[in-house]
């Protein structure tokens, strides 16, 4: 079964569009049972960006677990993870300076406060402070000075505000009221304040509830509480401020919108001639990024993306992202001030008829490839795949080595590869694998025996525990995780199906979601899925047709999609990818040494040929694998005939590709199968 929505899932920021590419998740060890049944109700992310704390609640007590944020946006659990709370149901909020760590009690009616040390790690609780009534949320001003509580143990809510010591006299972070507690409405939801922390915004049903700040306490401002202003009879969700202070924007439960508000001098809101904006089923968390272009609003079971007009206060959305949601909303919080960078680092080519693998380094400016040495695998390695954090490859050896079919893994230090370990056994015949989106387990397809083997992927990268899992449809040839890491497929030449599959936590088992869908061609040979986790597309080798499918929400489900289920390409499909900002489709023609390229209509899903008629680029002699690089600009073609790599600059405004270099580039070894790519994100 899923984790219950107890999971972290990390994306990356691209820095023009502000679209999210999914990088890993994380599961805390230990979590999915003890009553544990609710996503996590309190997350917060150190100032300096690499410290993240989750609160998970049980049904007697609580748990703050510190991540620290790892290459390639990998979360990681730190020694001193997690803390025993002895109480239930809590939420944290987090010092702007960095110092404290906040956490509250809702049913025991109290705050907790731990002094983090250099590193970000939490102590035992400091202070307590004591007497609130059903506390639930917690807000802290930019300066660190004060910190907001809303009650909501009877109507009216109320809302104290404290003042955090920071002298070296008293508790370092012990609270002390500010003035008298200020009234709010009976159904408080959330608050939030100005980024000068002049005004504090309560969020009530349909109304909005503004307390001007002062040194002494808390004071409604002319107006308030502004009723209706966020539809009638709606649930407010979360609310959220721009960096410049001129706009406020509320997510809608009731109405899945976005209510946005320009702020006038007095901190009255007044609605937006474009408001409210749509938004998916159940918006709840709503983020802006600190350079104030884009907003993101966590729904019931994805993420979208807007951009937003400095001038107007409109948003536009953008895109969409599935996540690991199961029908309850999440937090969600973004982190940094400066834009990500896209390095290609690494690039490995796996060889049938050298039993080997080649590894080149990628030069980021142009694209192009220095070769290293080739590096032994077993007999006829095909598949070949890395780790999210780029620590580990592994290669899946499609032929019997001293009568026993194996995997081997690699080391990866500066690009190069080093073996590790002996080869693990696996099934008949195995030609693909891949790693779940956590790193955790790897799985391969057996093409003899028709079964998908599941293994543990230890701390050192070794496999461990490996057993079959599921027997798929008649020969499997290549498997593939979706972006939001649930789900497993399968491309079953023999059959002429798909395979679908869940992962099944905590022990990462598959359940099969159908026998197979129809991959609507003869023989699949290639599974893509775009980076939203919305559409799936299959390369069908035998009759060079290329399947459509919509993947449902929440199931996993394949769909045929578009106005006819498959589309006619070419001669013999071999592979296909999509480029990361979900744009394009780019495939491959094994017989007609040629690259296709479509246009995703990112409504739903279907493709359009972006030049008529003609194909994009020419490869060399018998295309069968792609990749596309981590920044988007390259994409990389290996050539089984030719013993080559053909490498193109993709042209983001169109699709087009343009050849780097006049020639291709020798893999090293002999009829190539696989590739696998690395790089980082910073």
């Amino acid at each position: 079964m899923p984790p219950s929505g107890l999971s972290i899932s990390s994306f990356a920021v691209w820095p023009s569009t502000g679209q999210l590419r999914s990088l890993t998740y994380f599961v805390p060890s230990g979590l999915g049972g003890g009553g544990i049944t609710g996503p996590p109700p309190g997350v917060a992310i150190h100032p300096n960006g690499t410290v993240l704390y989750v609160m998970a609640p049980s049904i007697s007590n609580a748990q703050i677990w510190t991540l620290n944020l790892g290459q390639n946006g990998v979360l990681q659990q730190t020694a001193s993870s997690p803390i025993t709370i002895n109480t239930a149901f809590q939420g944290l909020a987090m010092d702007p300076l960095g110092q404290f760590l906040y956490s509250v009690d809702q049913f025991g009616g109290s705050i907790g406060v731990f002094a983090l040390d250099q590193n970000g790690n939490p102590g035992t609780p400091g202070s307590v402070t004591t007497g609130l009534t059903n506390p639930t949320e917690m807000a802290i001003d930019s300066t660190g000075g004060f910190l907001f509580v809303l009650n909501g143990g009877s109507p009216p809510g109320m809302i104290n505000m404290y003042a955090i010591n920071r002298s070296t006299a008293g508790v370092p972070g012990a609270l002390t009221l500010v003035g008298t507690p200020a009234t709010g409405g009976s159904d408080d939801q959330s608050m939030t304040l100005t980024p000068n922390g002049q005004f504090l915004y309560v969020f009530s049903l349909n109304s909005i509830y503004v307390y001007n700040v002062t040194s002494t306490g808390l004071t409604p401002v002319t107006g308030s509480p502004f009723t209706g202003v966020l539809g009638t009879g709606n649930n407010a969700g979360q609310g959220t401020v721009d960096p410049t202070g001129k706009y406020l924007y509320v997510t809608a439960q009731g109405h899945d919108a976005i209510y946005g508000f320009s702020i006038g001098a007095s901190g009255a809101p007044t609605a937006l001639a474009s408001s409210p904006f749509a938004a998916g089923s159940f918006p709840d968390q709503i983020n802006i990024d600190p350079s104030g272009s884009f907003v993101y609003v966590a729904n019931r079971e994805d993420a979208w993306v807007y951009s937003l007009n400095s001038s107007t206060g409109a948003l536009t959305a953008t895109s969409q992202n599935r996540t690991m949601g199961f029908g309850i909303a999440g937090q969600l919080l973004s982190s940094g001030s400066s834009a990500l960078t896209f390095t290609p680092k690494a690039l490995y080519v796996t060889n049938t008829g050298s039993d080997n693998v080649s590894q080149f380094i990628i030069t980021p400016s142009t694209g192009a490839l220095t070769a290293g040495s080739p590096v032994a695998a077993g007999t006829a390695p095909k598949g070949v795949a890395v780790l999210p954090d780029g620590d580990f490859a592994y290669v899946a050896n499609s032929a019997i080595a001293s009568g026993v079919p194996t995997l081997s893994a690699y080391g990866i230090s500066s690009g190069v590869l080093s073996p590790s370990g002996t080869p693990t056994p696996t099934g008949n015949g195995p030609t693909w694998l891949t790693p779940d989106l956590s790193g955790t387990w790897m799985y391969n397809v057996n093409l003899t025996d028709s079964t998908v083997w599941k293994f543990n992927i230890n701390s050192s990268g070794a496999l461990t525990s490996g057993a079959k899992t599921v027997t798929t449809g008649a020969g499997p040839v290549f498997i593939t995780t979706d972006p939001t890491g649930q789900y497993l497929y399968t491309a079953n030449s023999t059959a002429n199906t798909v395979g679908e599959y869940s992962i099944q936590f905590p022990l990462g088992s598959l359940q099969t979601l159908s026998t197979g869908i129809n991959s609507e061609g003869i023989g699949p040979n290639w599974i893509a899925v775009d980076p939203s986790g919305q559409y799936a597309y299959v390369a069908n080798l035998t009759d060079g047709t290329l399947g459509e499918f919509t993947i449902t929400e929440g199931s996993g489900d394949l769909v045929v999609n578009g106005p006819q289920p498959f589309l006619p390409v070419g001669s013999a499909l071999s592979s296909v990818v999509v480029e990361p900002s979900g744009r394009y489709v780019f495939v491959s023609d094994f017989v007609e040494n040629k690259i296709f390229s479509y246009t995703i209509n990112p409504a739903i899903g279907d493709l359009a040929f972006n030049t008529t008629g003609e194909p994009v680029a020419s490869s060399g002699t018998g295309p069968v694998a792609l990749a596309v690089d981590i920044s988007g600009q390259y994409l990389y073609c290996v050539n089984a005939g030719s013993n080559d790599i053909t490498i193109f600059k993709i042209n983001l405004t169109n699709g087009t590709l343009t050849q780097v270099g006049t020639a291709t580039v020798p893999t090293g070894g002999t009829t190539p199968a696989g590739i696998a790519l690395t790089g980082t994100v910073n």
